[in-house]
């Protein structure tokens, strides 16, 4: 063992652990950059029920009372506040829509879909656009082109039940298709989202702990050269240069994690024009 720590202590110098672990970290910043800024197609969407009139649970009744929409007996009466827009950084056009798999806001089997609407969008050119299908169950999605940050807001009246619907549909150049982005929310709740995040970072905790252990270490390095024990004051040493190179990469991850959050939490905000508020 003693000389296991001898061939350790003199053979790899102060020097290598400290340089691969600059060499990790920097490749993983370089990793995620180039993943975040390549050019990518994308589309997403997030929506809102509110059930107007009747019960929220499709599978009870409301006894003897009837609802009528536009002299129409229906079960209940649901409005979908629907937004989808291009979250990627390159221009999706209305050509990429599969023909086969159309993109479409679909209700569930047994409802219908009683009424339409554009509420607003973000550029007219795109001319965004809902069509009904023949059987009330879905109504297409359809445009004919769509910028970085551009989509509509869309209203869907329909029967089915709350938090059923859903968009389907598939888009050539986008494996994922349109993706979920959860709950259509209001401008002010997306801001507040980032500054309750970044106020619950405990991340600076083991910062903390590993800058007692790095004292602790320089404390044990002075002690074992003062009693004669070179191998492992030299061994201490290399342990606290690793430590030390750990307190870098954490204190430097520390403002490269907030910077990423924040543009991850921007690029998945919806834009301030589609949102609820």
């Amino acid at each position: 063992m003693y000389l296991t720590l001898l061939f350790i202590a003199l053979v790899i110098p102060n020097w290598v652990v400290p340089t691969l672990v600059g060499i990790a970290a920097s490749g993983g910043v370089s990793y995620w950059l180039g993943k975040r800024y390549r050019s990518q197609s994308r589309l997403a969407f997030q929506k809102n029920d509110l059930t107007v009139v009747g019960h929220t649970d499709s599978t009870k009744s409301l006894g003897g009372i009837k609802i009528l929409f536009n002299e129409v007996d229906v079960p209940r009466v649901v409005v979908t506040r629907l937004a989808v827009w291009n979250v990627g950084n390159t221009v999706v056009d209305g050509s990429q829509l599969a023909t086969s798999a159309p993109l479409a806001f679909v209700v569930e089997a047994g409802a219908s879909i009683l009424a339409l609407q554009i509420v607003k969008a973000t550029n007219d050119a795109n001319k965004c656009r809902l069509r009904v299908a023949e059987d009330l169950s879905r109504a297409f999605i359809e445009f004919d082109f769509l910028n970085e940050k551009d989509g509509a807001l869309f209203q869907v009246t329909h029967t089915g039940a709350q938090n059923t619907a859903r968009v389907t549909g598939s888009i050539k150049g986008i494996s994922k298709g349109v993706e979920d982005w959860g709950d259509l929310q209001e401008w002010s709740e997306q801001k507040s989202r980032l500054a309750n995040s970044l106020a619950s970072l405990a991340g600076l905790l083991p910062v903390g702990i590993i800058v007692v252990v790095g004292l602790l270490f320089n404390r044990l390095k002075e002690d074992l050269s003062s009693h004669h024990l070179p191998v492992l004051a030299k061994l201490m040493s290399w342990t606290g240069q690793l430590f030390g190179a750990l307190l870098t990469v954490l204190v430097v991850s520390i403002p490269i994690f907030i910077v990423y959050y924040s543009l991850r939490t921007r690029s998945r905000t919806i834009p301030k024009s589609l949102s609820r508020g």
